[in-house]
């Protein structure tokens, strides 16, 4: 790999960084996109880019809120592997989401999550389901998320849900603020699986359907959410251990304690 496609966090932009790959103007002639700051710039790259088909390889220059778990430290060891071809990459399937309003309106695609969220002050009722099999007939909640491996760290640990490393073919069903009597908070779902989400007097409870942060519209009312067959990939260095970070902070609390 010697071009490589550079993205910078905004406030990053001005400074000079000492790569050893060869920078396009353009990604269409590059090799990989490499992309230099926290994890939202890393989300914003792979939104902007991942139909390119080219690998991401993620420096991590984030503030302290800012963890980079589908990142690599921004180290001279680090980079002097990734330069000489010492990476491993990992393929990382994105959601699909088709959006109904009776009819199939819109798919969309999220590497993060999805997510149900009341639009106004009244909680949501959703009918849950997962393969057909009706769970929720409905859960009262603030939300409901779907998140995918590489995303079950970001929106979904924050409100409660389970985490998975960034290489599982899994993903995961998690309640925003469900009630207590319902007894549920989230689940792990196998690849096969799809869920099926129905909001419940939407009139009166309106909702806005949200991928990777954008809102998709308040319109629709029944969404189907499985793992695509598309994936991005994503680099590390050899020698790093990009799960440690997934196990510091499912036993520890946060990463780094």
């Amino acid at each position: 790999m010697k071009k490589v496609f550079l993205i910078c966090r905004e406030d990053l932009l001005g400074k000079r960084f000492d790569l050893p790959w060869e920078q396009q103007t353009e990604s269409s002639t590059a090799e990989a996109i490499v992309v230099i700051g926290g994890d939202g710039t890393m989300l914003h790259a792979i939104k902007r880019h991942w139909k390119l088909d080219l690998p991401f390889i993620g420096l991590h220059q984030g503030g302290p809120s800012s963890i980079g778990f589908a990142m690599n430290e921004f180290s001279q060891k680090n980079l002097a592997e990734l330069s000489q071809d010492k990476i491993q990459f990992i393929e990382s399937r994105l959601l699909e989401a088709r959006l109904f309003d009776g009819a199939c309106i819109k798919t969309v695609y999220a590497f993060n999550d999805v997510n149900f969220e009341r639009a106004l002050t009244q909680a949501l009722k959703v009918n849950v389901s997962v393969n057909k099999e009706n769970y929720f007939a409905p859960i009262q909640c603030d939300g409901i998320l779907v998140a995918s491996a590489a995303g079950s760290t970001a929106y979904n640990a924050n409100a409660g849900g389970a985490i998975l490393h960034v290489d599982s073919n899994s993903f995961v069903l998690t309640a925003i603020a469900p009630q207590k009597c319902f007894g549920w908070n989230t689940s792990v779902l196998s690849e096969n699986e799809t869920v099926f989400l129905e909001l419940v007097e939407p009139e009166k409870r309106p909702a806005r359907f949200v991928a990777d942060g954008v809102a998709q519209g308040c319109e629709f009312t029944r969404a189907e959410v499985y793992l695509s067959s598309k994936t991005v990939r994503i680099g590390f260095a050899a020698s790093s251990d990009f799960r440690k970070k997934v196990m510091d902070l499912q036993f520890r609390g946060r990463v780094g304690k």
